[in-house]
């Protein structure tokens, strides 16, 4: 359930109070209290570092304290909270703990975990520059030279990044773990390793290995079926898939698929082992149309 980012919640979070009657916090208590009825488990989805939804006051705030990310293109503005500071991951991690011990969740799913999906040299920070410049003990740099694709520091400046994300998804963890054991903790992450660890620190094999995480949900959402075999048969690595759920994107920025693209893409994470598959998202399109086609072919199949 999509509950809440830095800034903005579907219900009342610690320092960030929500009117009553824009509150969907009764109906919450009792749809999880229907699903663990009937066994089944629910997580909250957190936006964890994009600013794109949050109000101007919040993020004027979280700009001063020097927690931001900003960058400028022709069509958009990117807005991002900075996973290297440590105020970041706490406000996640609390507003986590809050939802699973007021409301029951089983799990947290925190999605954008990583760095925007934009020209890393052309992303502004107060103290980005100062905190690389420290980790890779240099005493100048030409800031947006030097770190862009072909820059000579740009390795360094990938490695920099993931190490930020990384001690990101480990601090939001462990504050969430210690607090309430026996929850699930996932992460949405790019499906392409390790192409993701470049483009947006996204580096997520070693998040598994070093047990940051239960399990990702890459987001292979494709209307390419050989693309997303691709994917798939790179992420069925018998190390990792018994951690890697699938996400099947029904209805995504990428395309709206059919109930037979669907079928074939479920058939073929579980024909890969995978831990299992997300579908994105429960909308219209999926609850009344693809669901209900999903159910009479298992029907048949059992026939």
């Amino acid at each position: 359930m999509e509950m809440a980012a830095p800034g903005w919640g579907r219900v009342s979070l610690p320092n960030l109070p929500l009117p009553k009657d824009k509150s969907i916090e009764k109906d919450l208590r009792e749809m999880i209290a229907l699903y663990k009825a009937a066994g089944i488990r629910t997580h909250a989805w957190i936006y964890s570092l994009s600013g794109e939804y949050m109000p101007q006051a919040n993020w004027d705030i979280y700009k001063k304290r020097g927690m931001t990310i900003e960058g400028e293109s022709e069509k958009t503005t990117i807005r991002w909270l900075n996973p290297s500071h440590p105020d970041v991951a706490k406000i996640v991690s609390d507003t986590a703990i809050y939802l699973v011990k007021t409301y029951g969740f089983d799990g947290v799913h925190l999605d954008y975990v990583r760095y925007p999906d934009f020209p890393a040299n052309d992303l502004k920070s107060v103290s980005d520059k100062a905190k690389f410049m420290q980790y890779a003990k240099l005493k100048q740099i030409d800031w947006s030279k030097d770190i862009a694709i072909d820059g000579k520091y740009r390795q360094q400046y990938d490695k920099w990044r993931s190490k930020n994300v990384a001690g990101f998804v480990r601090s939001v963890g462990t504050s969430l773990k210690k607090a309430v054991p026996n929850v699930t903790f996932s992460t949405a992450v790019f499906g392409e390793h390790p192409k993701c660890v470049n483009t947006v620190g996204q580096d997520w094999y070693t998040w598994l290995d070093e047990g940051l995480v239960d399990f990702v949900v890459p987001m292979n959402y494709t209307t390419d079926m050989n693309y997303y075999r691709e994917l798939v048969s790179v992420q069925s690595n018998p190390k990792y898939r018994d951690r890697v759920v699938s996400g099947i994107g029904v209805n995504s920025f990428e395309g709206l698929l059919n109930v037979t693209q669907v079928f074939h893409q479920l058939r073929f994470a579980g024909f890969k082992k995978l831990r299992g598959v997300s579908f994105y998202s429960l909308e219209e399109y999926l609850d009344l149309e693809v669901l209900p086609a999903l159910e009479l072919i298992n029907d048949s199949k059992k026939k």
